[in-house]
């Protein structure tokens, strides 16, 4: 078995509205600010995730730890 150690990653997050699809989804109106999550993360050099997320504004926390 392979393991894949993330040796870095990069997030980007982005305030917008939300869409009337992700609205139903989230349980919020169109249009209502959301914050949207761009991720991709590397394993020496390789990227290994690539990940698009949409959050409720109201509902996010935003926590970062650096080092190990």
């Amino acid at each position: 078995m392979c393991y894949l150690r993330p040796t870095s990653c990069e997030d980007v997050l982005k305030p917008s509205e939300a869409t009337p699809r992700e609205a139903g989804l989230l349980q919020i109106s169109t249009g209502a600010p959301v914050l949207r999550q761009q991720r991709r993360t590397e394993s020496w050099g390789r990227t290994v995730e690539v990940s698009s997320s949409v959050h409720r504004f109201d509902r996010f926390r935003l926590r970062y730890r650096s080092g190990s």
